[in-house]
């Protein structure tokens, strides 16, 4: 393998020299004297243009070598790619369910290699909204983004996001969260800037709103406003994944958790309380996040089985948290109604 990109890379090497040479003469290597034609004199405003012109080529042709390389030591990859080549050419849901199966496979037997699972996450995706999966794409690009945000497919997973967003009216306020942070979240990519200015996103720092929002979730009547909290979720959940390495991001990601809870939305409580636990271990509140995992499906889903193996691995992680002490008893009494529990209490007496 190593052989072989040294030879590639010799060889572009060559070209290189080739091709520079080729520009002082003249264009493809001739001089038009050869020709007996006038040799055109070039200023350097010419030599940068064609210089430019071949460090382009150059660059996609070491592009290409190294492509090529990858593939042959990649059988796995140059499938879906020959799969790729086909779909863009004919494309159908065949093709495409074929391409989700096989970039879930690759994600899922390279996920020790980041930039790898990432590029495969992102195809899977865009293969679901070929199939108008947008639920699926949805679960597919947070997963990528929570587990590989620091890889160069991330920026194209959080543009990817906000388009799927963009086209649901209660997520556009997310989607807007996403393409307001961007330029900040990646400075070194200028179409960040230019696509939040061609969309007209007005939004004043993200962090700001989700502060008024927080203030705003309850009414007069010390009750939830469910336009608000929904509207909260939605542009905490946003913004932990397009700044997730603030010391923001946790502390909202858990108000969504505990927020969306408050509105019934388990399963998305669950997600955010993972996530809460998973990326950021050393949250003040990670603890609690694991915690309301079990006391989630103890108590609101009774599921029990999976109830008590949160509730075990909370005392396993933390001895001596806060909750370990009723944890213990929560186990005991897993599943027993309430009758139960009281004949329990008013034996003996």
């Amino acid at each position: 393998m190593l052989k072989t990109i040294l030879v590639k890379v010799k060889n572009l090497k060559n070209m290189m020299k080739q091709l520079v040479n080729s520009l002082r003469k003249g264009f493809a290597g001739f001089r038009r004297s050869d020709f007996g034609m006038a040799e055109p004199a070039l200023n350097s405003l010419d030599v940068k243009r064609r210089l430019n012109l071949g460090l382009f080529v150059i660059g996609l042709a070491v592009l290409f070598a190294f492509s090529s390389c990858q593939e042959e030591s990649d059988p796995q990859w140059a499938e879906i790619q020959s799969l790729e080549q086909k779909m863009a050419k004919w494309p159908s849901s065949a093709f495409a369910s074929d391409l989700i199966k096989l970039y879930g496979t690759y994600a899922e037997e390279h996920a020790e290699e980041p930039e790898k699972a990432a590029q495969a996450l992102l195809g899977k995706a865009r293969n679901q909204l070929y199939l108008k999966r947008s639920a699926a794409a949805e679960t597919t690009l947070k997963t990528g983004l929570s587990k590989y945000f620091d890889t160069p497919a991330a920026y194209d997973m959080l543009v990817l996001l906000a388009n799927v967003w963009r086209q649901k009216p209660e997520m556009e306020t997310a989607a807007q969260a996403i393409y307001a942070a961007l330029p900040e979240a990646f400075p070194d990519r200028p179409q960040a800037a230019a696509l939040r200015d061609s969309l007209a996103v007005d939004l004043s720092s993200v962090p700001q709103q989700l502060d008024s929002l927080k203030l705003a979730l309850y009414n007069s009547q010390v009750r939830i406003d469910r336009a608000v909290a929904e509207r909260f979720v939605n542009m905490a959940e946003a913004y932990s994944l397009v700044m997730p390495h603030t010391k923001e991001a946790p502390a909202y990601l858990f108000d969504a958790a505990k927020v969306a809870g408050y509105l019934g939305n388990f399963s998305r409580a669950i997600n955010l309380y993972s996530r809460v636990y998973e990326q950021y271990p050393e949250y003040e509140k990670a603890h609690q996040a694991l915690f309301m995992l079990g006391f989630i499906y103890d108590s609101d889903l009774k599921d029990y089985d999976k109830a008590k193996r949160y509730y075990e691995l909370y005392v396993e992680k933390y001895p001596e948290g806060v909750f370990a002490d009723q944890i213990e008893m929560l186990i005991k009494n897993l599943g027993k109604s309430d009758e139960e529990l009281l004949q329990e209490l008013t034996k003996g007496k």
